[in-house]
């Protein structure tokens, strides 16, 4: 009898011990290298696409700003000697069918869905002022940030930080990875460019006639957007063109990814991190 009570609790014990070594487990943070390479296809688009015409940002205002070697809430750049995907990178830096727009990659503990962070992403040269905040003041303030490599402007204080922001670029928004039974990876983007909008003005403002008719016509008529052709006169007219880039995607870690858009690419690579605990 004595021996049985003895194995029972023996038997207690290490079912105790191992439940708190599994819930350690369980509380135990993971982390993983997120390494990201955003490129753009310079290939025609399907002429028959239709979007909204004009300037959409994402908004990222609760998104994470990354700081070099200053981690923020577990999350930090990584420095380039840390890339895995340098050699894919190159390869599309020197392609005449890809414009390489940005490489960088993080650390990040990994979060559930309540609990993830949406990272900010700005990718390629600036292309100009955003349209609300264009003005002689803020462009010549602008001009030396604008012309500085951006791995370097990544590197800036806050004050430039918030000098970036006022900048339209050509890929911009939010990136999130969740950790679920796989990591999640969702995208919240917007690539923008330069486009030429035809603007055609009205025939009564270009003749010499100043009759009254003519004057009532031009107060009367508005501006229209429409195809070229011989008979009007048009003044160049340039605007930033969005196009959403949003999807979502389930991951293994350790495999190369490729995201694809009509207008951008995305490869995705995440490495779960061995963190070594401290004595």
């Amino acid at each position: 009898m004595k021996k049985i009570i003895t194995a029972f609790f023996i038997l207690l014990s290490l079912l105790m011990s191992g439940s708190t070594l599994h819930a350690e487990i369980e509380k135990e943070q993971r982390y993983y290298d997120i390494e990201m390479i955003f490129f753009r296809h310079l290939g025609p688009t399907d002429p028959n696409e239709q979007w909204p015409v004009g300037y959409f940002p994402v908004n990222t205002e609760k998104a994470l700003e990354l700081h070099w070697k200053k981690p923020q809430g577990g999350f930090i750049s990584l420095p380039k000697e840390a890339y895995q995907l340098t050699k894919e990178a190159n390869h599309l830096k020197y392609s005449k069918r890809y414009q390489l727009l940005q490489h960088l990659a993080w650390r990040q503990p990994g979060l559930a869905e309540k609990e993830a962070i949406a990272i900010h992403i700005r990718a390629g040269k600036p292309l100009g002022l955003r349209p609300e905040l264009e003005n002689k003041e803020t462009e010549l303030a602008a001009n030396s940030f604008r012309s500085r490599p951006l791995r370097s402007r990544q590197r800036s204080n806050n004050a430039e930080a918030e000098l970036a922001n006022q900048f339209v670029y050509p890929l911009e928004g939010t990136v999130t990875v969740i950790l679920k039974r796989y990591l999640h990876l969702y995208t919240d983007l917007n690539f923008t460019q330069q486009e030429q909008m035809p603007v055609v003005i009205p025939e009564a403002i270009t003749t010499e006639s100043s009759s009254s008719e003519n004057i009532k016509k031009v107060m009367t008529t508005e501006i229209q957007v429409m195809p070229l052709n011989d008979n009007s006169t048009q003044e160049p007219r340039f605007y930033f063109q969005s196009y959403p880039v949003q999807g979502h995607r389930k991951m293994r870690s350790k495999e190369v990814h490729y995201l694809d858009n009509p207008r951008i690419g995305i490869v995705v690579l995440m490495t779960p991190v061995k963190m070594v605990k401290k004595p």
